[in-house]
């Protein structure tokens, strides 16, 4: 019988909400739909192509993707959720983020609207020379580079179209890449890129962007902004404007790197249906001639066109803070760039003692004609997404970046420089800690990555990063890097005796529900219990994931004799992971483990159960009979949790097979 057809019998009767014509999606559809493939135990694959399919109505903002995450089962569907949020993140919000407060007078409009100017030139265009770090992923859906070749033999009866067919692959990312960034007087400076854009596959704005400064000057004197609603922001109403400037009226400009211009030169031979020869250097009659010989030549050239824009503002009623600010610009159907979307968020941060109001976050919406070819019958469109993280942001040189608090800190033992060093790598590895508990995951490798090829002798970065590449399915990756966590010599000259190991409070984690932690902070780089249980549990999951069963189970017994107090966490994770990959022998026995370790955790009793259902058999009279040991498992299980995430699945297979439910409740795991 298969493992799951009990289960789906429960869920049989739930609609599809991905019909051919019920594509547009609310947050709270999504949601639904999301519990809906968890419940019918869809998998990493399944639940990303369902994703692929769906077109948000509302923005789908990070906190309530965040409360989603553990509807998702993997890295491929985490990736199309960061797609829906990109994609997302200029509509407006669900009704719940829309204040019902009665919009203000004009009078009141107009004087947030002077505030905004106020604070905008006042405060915002006098922040001081300062650096941060900016975490840029980016997503499209199908392309194709030009070929930069020459002399290559070939003809021209191929009738395929290698543009078409990679256009309808779905967004997906493409890249990450971590940069320091320098801004003076809030204007980022552009970073020096060498990329080479297009012929790699990808098209990049290059061109400087559209400051706050700029905008917010055109808004008040060409805008004509007008009240457009209230709106929740982080917890606050803040006030929504629209806007629109006219192309005579603005510095706004787009530069994009880059297009394809081919020109193909040489010679071809085409048989005809007499077995002549027709040249392109002119020769007729006779056999057919020997194949041609053709050269194409790209030259990639940037796109830079002036716009119109419009947009949104969205202020603090009270300070005329920016919060947000969200710009349009359009351009005509036959450029290169059909339109760009941008919104960035601003938000208070901690810079040397003081709160500044900066960039956060930045999506960037855009869709192209990557090949060039926005004149020809048939025009290849591509989506592109562009998200940016700003943190660390610091005031060069530290003078007025360091809080009374810091000067009392004793001075390092040994040089500034190295200290300093070991200080940006702890917080890397907090940014790339914060970054995997997100999903982001290929930020958080592109962090790591940096840090163990500067520092390959500390432990904490190969961690960081083995965690990173198991969520982006890097799996050979991974087992190297944690092999290379488990073969530093702790006691080298060169530990981290400097670098903070902030073991953070339980967490729900995509893999691990909730690492094994504790709120010390230790000063060396000694292998603490939950730091070779954290190593050999996630080999582990590299070993489940590639089917090295006996590897697996060795790996998640170190972790429980290196840290035994939390053996129950490791085991139960170790038999949810073996459930994932259908391995119900394997499953059966972590299970077993894992009860053994905590009775009193229910968990584990409904993977037992959920190991053996896949033996059960039915009689003549076609009633389910479950295998011994299934039954009390699932009992079990309602005992200890009887409104629990499974609770539905286990009295739906208990009444099937026609037995009693447990009477009463217990406490829950």
């Amino acid at each position: 019988m298969n493992r799951f057809g009990w289960i789906l019998l429960l869920v049989a009767a739930v609609p599809s909400l991905l019909s051919a014509d019920t594509k547009k999606l609310t947050v709270a559809q999504l949601q639904d739909m999301l519990t809906s493939l968890q419940a019918a135990r869809k998998s990493d694959e399944g639940v990303a192509n369902e994703l692929k399919q769906i077109e948000l109505t509302e923005e789908f903002t990070a906190a309530t993707m965040n409360g989603m995450a553990n509807l998702v089962p993997g890295p491929l569907s985490t990736e199309q959720m960061y797609v829906l949020e990109a994609r997302s993140s200029m509509l407006p919000p669900p009704a719940s983020d829309l204040p019902s407060a009665a919009a203000p007078d004009a009078a009141a409009q107009q004087a947030m609207l002077s505030k905004a100017r106020d604070y905008v030139s006042r405060t915002y265009a006098q922040l001081p020379h300062l650096t941060a770090s900016r975490m840029t992923a980016r997503f499209q859906d199908g392309t194709v580079a030009a070929p930069t070749y020459s002399s290559v033999q070939g003809g021209i009866t191929d009738n395929k179209d290698p543009v078409l067919d990679q256009a309808k692959n779905w967004v997906r990312l493409m890249n990450s890449r971590a940069d320091t960034v320098e801004s003076d007087n809030g204007n980022e400076k552009l970073v020096k890129d060498k990329t080479p854009w297009g012929s790699n596959g990808m098209t990049a704005s290059v061109g400087p962007p559209l400051t706050l400064n700029t905008a917010m000057q055109e808004i008040a004197s060409n805008g004509d902004p007008k009240w457009l609603r209230w709106q929740l922001i982080n917890g606050k109403q803040v006030a929504v404007y629209s806007f629109a400037i006219d192309k005579k009226k603005t510095h706004f400009s787009v530069l994009y790197c880059c297009f394809p211009q081919t020109d193909v030169a040489g010679t071809t031979h085409l048989a005809s249906p007499l077995g002549s020869s027709l040249s392109g250097s002119g020769a007729s009659g006779g056999a057919a001639g020997p194949p041609g010989n053709v050269q194409n030549n790209v030259q990639w050239t940037n796109f830079k066109a002036n716009s119109t824009y419009h947009g949104e503002l969205f202020l603090d009623p009270d300070t005329g803070t920016v919060v947000r600010l969200i710009t349009k610009a359009d351009f005509k159907p036959s450029d290169f760039v059909h339109y760009e979307h941008i919104r960035t968020d601003y938000a208070s941060v901690p810079v040397g003692g003081k709160s500044m109001i900066v960039p956060t976050r930045s999506f960037t919406v855009a869709e192209l004609v990557p090949n060039g070819d926005a004149n020809a019958a048939r025009v290849t469109i591509r989506h592109q997404f562009v998200t940016q993280t700003y943190r660390d942001y610091k005031q060069p040189g530290g003078a007025a970046a360091t809080s009374g608090a810091q000067q009392a800190e004793p001075k390092p033992p040994v040089d500034n420089n190295a200290t300093k060093a070991i200080g940006e790598i702890n917080a890397d590895v907090l940014a790339a800690r914060a970054a995997n508990k997100d999903k982001r995951y290929a930020d958080a490798e592109a962090i790591m990555l940096k840090d163990t090829t500067s520092k390959p002798d500390l432990i904490l970065p190969w961690i960081e990063l083995g965690l990173a590449q198991i969520g982006l399915q890097k799996y050979a990756e991974a087992e190297a890097s944690f092999k290379a966590a488990i073969a530093i010599d702790p006691r080298s000259p060169k530990s981290q005796r400097d670098l903070e190991s902030i073991r953070q409070d339980a967490h729900q984690d995509r893999h691990f529900g909730g690492r094994a932690t504790g709120s010390v902070i230790i000063s060396e780089q000694d292998r603490a219990p939950e730091v070779v249980g954290i190593i050999y549990s996630s080999i582990g999951e590299v070993y489940i994931r590639t089917n090295r069963v006996p590897e697996a189970e060795t790996a998640f017994d170190t972790a429980v004799q290196a840290n035994p107090a939390q053996a129950a966490f490791y085991l139960f994770n170790e038999t949810k992971l073996f459930f994932q990959v259908g391995n119900t022998d394997a499953e059966l026995k972590a299970a077993e483990k894992a009860i053994a370790a905590d009775p009193t955790r229910a968990g584990p009793y409904y993977f037992k159960a959920q190991a053996l259902v896949s033996k059960a058999s039915v009689d003549a009279s076609g009633k389910m009979v479950l295998p011994a040991g299934c039954a009390e498992a699932y009992q079990k299980y309602l005992e200890l949790d009887p409104n629990g995430q499974f609770s539905a699945d286990a009295k739906g297979v208990l009444t099937a097979a026609g037995l009693p439910l447990p009477p009463g409740s217990g406490k829950k795991s």
